[in-house]
């Protein structure tokens, strides 16, 4: 259960089904990454009680280029971003590509959400009465703290606020505070199709009215 550490070339993890990775993983540099699990196979973080086991993490960079899982490039994001983002390379930047595959490479702190657009905080990733999330959220094993969403006058509120046919895995969500009105919850406010695994959440969640969870509002499908 050592540490890995490589700053070059890339490292290739190939199983007939399962990788468990229950240590760090530490991609520096221009190293890269590629996971491939089996059939039916899951790449596992080692979720406990007290958190994730293992994770990996490419420190400070961000974008695509050095990181594919099951044969599909994803984009890194490791940075909070700003309120209104839309760059697709950081978390609150996921706005700007609702279809993206993308891989948290590292613990990012939210606080700063609090004082966005006037005190409502964070921007839901996807709108139910827009566009869904369609695409998959890895979360690396890492977390997510102090999240802020403050909207009590709207429907599907989440770090997602509506996700459609896609994927939510292996983050965790700690000290959130999230308010909205109706279907609200810390990981995903109304979920379509879709899935949570591997994940968790702590902190505050209220609405005026309807349906609220500790990780998804509602979800159908």
């Amino acid at each position: 259960r050592s540490d890995v550490n490589w700053s070059a070339n890339k490292l290739t993890l190939s199983a007939y089904r399962n990788i468990n990775i229950k240590s760090t993983l530490t991609a520096n540099g221009t190293a890269a990454l590629d996971m491939t699990s089996g059939s039916g196979g899951t790449i596992d973080y080692g979720l406990t009680a007290s958190g994730f086991m293992g994770k990996v993490n490419f420190g400070t960079r961000s974008g695509s280029g050095f990181l594919t899982i099951n044969g599909t490039p994803y984009t890194v994001i490791t940075s909070l971003g700003e309120a209104g983002s839309t760059t697709k390379t950081d978390l609150q930047g996921m706005n700007g590509d609702l279809d993206g595959h993308y891989f948290l490479g590292a613990n990012i702190n939210a606080a700063n959400t609090s004082s966005w657009n006037s005190g409502a905080g964070f921007t839901p990733i996807g709108d139910i009465d827009h566009t869904a999330f369609r695409g998959i959220f890895d979360g690396g094993g890492h977390t997510i703290n102090n999240l802020t969403i403050n909207r009590p006058g709207t429907n599907s509120v989440g770090l997602f606020g509506y996700i459609g046919n896609g994927v939510l895995a292996n983050v965790g969500l700690t000290a959130a505070n999230i308010t909205g009105n109706n279907r609200v919850g810390s990981l995903a406010g109304s979920m379509s199709g879709s899935s949570i695994t591997s994940s968790y959440a702590t902190g505050g969640v209220s609405g005026t009215a309807g349906f609220f969870g500790g990780l998804a509002g509602t979800l159908s499908g």
